[in-house]
């Protein structure tokens, strides 16, 4: 399993179901606190997180991650709670990995518009629904700079 979802590491699986036509992820994260580097366990609020991820053997990826706020033990920290952040993997706000985003934005700048969505289709790589160039918007950007 290890190999399947190393990009994953910095997080605890906790189970890998299969949803039919997607696989679904189980995990928690595991993080100290971001100032001082104290591990803590004392938890002070937690909530869900459902982010897509690299396509596997032709099928989505769903993973759902328990996120939690931390409060710091260390008394001289400057931090009393803090959220876990997953760098490298996720960022604030985004319901995509960072590897999927890339994934993405490479295809569309590579492909554009229709033939991006088609070949992300095909790969299995989850799209918003697209009429025009949704994808990248670089049709949008070039037929505004045309007209003027």
């Amino acid at each position: 399993m290890g190999t399947v979802f190393s990009g994953l590491s910095a997080l605890v699986v906790e189970d890998v179901a299969d949803g039919g036509d997607a696989v679904v992820i189980l995990a928690r994260t595991r993080v100290p606190c971001p100032v001082c580097g104290t591990p803590t366990a004392k938890v002070h609020g937690e909530h869900r997180r459902t982010v897509r991820d690299v396509p596997v053997d032709g099928r989505q990826v769903v993973d759902h991650l328990r996120v939690r706020r931390l409060a710091c033990p260390a008394l001289g920290c400057r931090l009393q709670t803090f959220r876990e952040q997953i760098p490298g993997l996720l960022e604030r706000h985004q319901r995509r990995t960072v590897r999927l985003a890339g994934q993405i934005s490479q295809m569309a700048r590579e492909l554009r518009g229709r033939a991006a969505a088609r070949l992300a289709g095909l790969l299995a790589v989850p799209v918003p629904g697209v009429r025009r160039c949704a994808i990248c918007g670089a049709c949008r950007r070039r037929s505004r700079r045309s007209r003027g």
